[in-house]
């Protein structure tokens, strides 16, 4: 394997520990990007479109440099990017950094409404948006027409051009390159990335130039990102964890981003088979994938096993060790566990990759920060003694965008207050305790959720596990314990509650368990905890027992039943997504009682496909209920819902 301090950047990093040189500023790293040896041709940005060379990205960044210049926007104007075309949303965003804009961007699947706070929230100089969500907007933008840009492909944007914004690929056709991109410092900002939350109270954490250089100096040093990194990354662009390890990192070190699909179950084993056929050598994902690889994908293929590949790059959530050990068993493929948030650009804690700073069940260590354990009067606690996780360094945010209160509230004598509580052992090693917010008080209590999770996670038959406190009138709170088990397991909540007293101090003992098909998870991997509470109190849609196939899925679909039909698939069914497809598949095992195979999982990809293999497995039961029924026709048409 090629030497991690054989590249460029690796030479550069021994050089700036031997004579002191500071990393490069991100405007020359870009600028390198585009001239070192062979970046002409180079593959910058591969994608279900087709790749987009170095060439193709600078003439693109360089038409828009004069769009630019032409409408008048100057270093340091907002701009907002809301799209769900990635190719154009990389190269607007890498477009406006270099030219020392702040990029606020948005989810390009947001509602309206979201996307009017967003514009509200940022007060921006200049949108670029899909046609699409301009056309919804509830009420209009308020910017000169010339600065309204229509994103999307040419066919979107053809539709309403008559009288429409000028498009992006207007932009391009035009040819009308600025090269000379204006000058700027480094406390410029480069983004602004509005925390969840969007349509109430916004939060924008305002990151720098010299924020995103010291995170990139830190990924150099740790993941050992070079010219030769093809990282494979399709988490949303809107998250740090889409952003900056992705475009941003691969233009920065001159390597290359994968992106070939938008995330779906059914094409897990295409996404995995891009590892081995591009030669990737970084896979960024979060727990909840990696669960779906380590239950679907066949560890028999050596899709990991390749002289290319160096790790997997997991984070945005916590990594169950269970899962991290099985995992890298079953795959041969290491897994580098990163904490951080949007507030410290990224990444601040890693564990992993080389041994000596690999400890699974742990964040690891600081890298490029400083970190503080203290309790509820801001001193320091003993080794081993929980506390908050305090962090400061060069890529802490420099605050919440007109929001001074809240700023104050988390920026403290330089300090960063994560809100989360973590324990130091004696190695140095950070273990995660919990959320400052999740904290359960229960009769004056204070509980860790994750303590008791970690005790429910060893119960035999036990998937998923979720601890949150539910509002009591006598004890403040109460602990209720949420769980998602094996198909076919038939575990009694008396159990559960008999192995959590075995386990734990009388006060941490749930006194309410919950059994979900799933734990409801957004964007970014995170289970959605309100949603969660929604659903134990019974606001939520639960599925029951007199409902038939295509009730199960219009519930997990969050659509009406009769908008299905055997054709629905994920691509023309709304809320059809990955994480929905997961729930279907959980709920049709547990509502019919069967198991479905790792393939069957994948060819799942229709309502048709549904009925056929339900008929199957239900066909295959030793002692199929009196109650089921054939779900196609004499002729084996898949039968809809009458």
């Amino acid at each position: 394997m090629r030497s991690r301090r054989d590249g460029y950047f690796q030479k550069m990093i021994t050089d700036m520990d031997r004579k002191g040189i500071e990393f490069p500023p991100l405007t020359h790293l870009i600028d390198r990007a585009f001239s070192s040896p062979g970046a002409v041709a180079k593959h910058f940005l591969v994608t279900s479109r087709g790749a987009m060379t170095y060439r193709d990205l600078w003439n693109r960044m360089c038409c828009l440099n004069g769009l630019f210049q032409r409408i008048g926007l100057r270093p340091g104007d907002r701009v907002a990017v809301v799209s769900d075309d990635d190719h154009a949303t990389i190269t607007i965003l890498l477009a406006l950094i270099r030219a020392g804009l702040t990029v606020v961007l948005g989810d390009g699947k947001a509602p309206a409404d979201e996307f009017r706070a967003l514009i509200e929230a940022s007060d921006p100089a200049a949108v670029f948006a899909d046609s699409r969500i301009i056309e919804a907007a509830p009420v209009r933008i308020p910017l000169p027409a010339e600065r309204i840009v229509s994103v999307g492909t040419t066919e979107d944007s053809h539709s309403s051009r008559s009288s429409g914004p000028v498009t992006v690929d207007e932009i391009f056709a035009a040819g009308v390159p600025q090269p000379a991109f204006p000058d700027f410092d480094e406390d410029t900002l480069a983004v602004i990335l509005f925390t969840s939350g969007t349509t109430s109270r916004p939060k924008g954490v305002m990151l720098t130039h010299a924020n995103m250089r010291a995170q990139l100096e830190i990924f150099a040093r740790v993941y050992g990102f070079d010219e030769e990194s093809r990282l494979l990354n399709i988490l949303p662009l809107h998250h740090v964890d889409g952003l900056v390890r992705g475009p941003l990192a691969a233009l920065c070190f001159g390597g290359t981003l994968h992106r070939p699909m938008r995330f779906s179950v059914p094409k897990l084993g295409e996404l995995l088979e891009t590892i081995p056929t591009a030669g990737i050598t970084h896979f960024v994902t979060v727990p909840a994938i990696l669960g779906l690889i380590n239950r679907l994908a066949e560890p028999e293929k050596p899709v990991f096993r390749t002289p290319q590949f160096r790790f997997v790059i997991c984070s945005a959530d916590v990594l169950e060790p269970g899962l991290w050990k099985d995992f890298q068993t079953r795959f041969g493929a290491k897994v580098v566990n990163a904490y951080g948030l949007s507030e410290v650009v990224c990444d601040a804690l890693f564990c992993g990759p080389d041994e000596e700073t690999c400890r699974i069940g742990t964040l690891g260590k600081p890298v490029g920060c400083r970190a503080r354990v203290v309790d509820d009067q801001g001193r320091d606690v003993e080794t081993g003694t929980v506390g908050e996780l305090l962090l400061s360094g060069p890529t802490v945010m420099q605050g919440y965008f007109r929001r001074h209160e809240e700023t104050a509230e988390v920026l403290q004598d330089g300090w960063f207050c994560t809100g989360d509580f973590v324990s130091r052992d004696p190695d140095g090693f950070y273990h995660f305790a919990g959320r400052k917010k999740a904290v359960i008080i229960s009769g004056g209590v204070t509980i860790h959720p994750e303590n008791v999770t970690s005790v429910l996670l060893k119960l035999p038959g036990v998937v998923e596990a979720l601890t949150i406190g539910v509002e009591d009138p006598i004890w403040g709170e109460r602990v209720a314990a949420c769980l998602v088990l094996e198909s076919g397991c038939g575990i009694e909540p008396t159990e559960v509650i008999q192995h959590c007293r075995d386990c734990l101090t009388p006060g941490m003992v749930p006194a309410e368990v919950h059994f979900l098909s799933e734990l409801p998870r957004g964007a970014a991997g995170k289970v959605l905890i309100e949603d969660v509470r929604r659903r134990i109190t019974g606001l939520g849609l639960e599925v029951s027992s007199s409902k038939d196939l295509f009730a199960v899925a219009a519930d997990c679909f969050r659509v009406p039943v009769e908008t299905l039909s055997p054709g629905s698939t994920p691509y023309n069914t709304e809320g059809w997504d990955s994480l929905a497809h997961l729930s279907f598949i959980l709920r049709l095992e547990e509502r019919f009682e069967i198991a479905l195979s790792a393939m069957e999982v994948i060819e799942l990809s229709s309502m048709a496909d549904a009925c056929t293999i339900l008929e199957r497995k239900i066909a295959q039961k030793s002692n199929p209920p009196q109650s089921s029924e054939n779900f196609t026709d004499e002729q084996g048409q898949p039968r809809f819902n009458e």
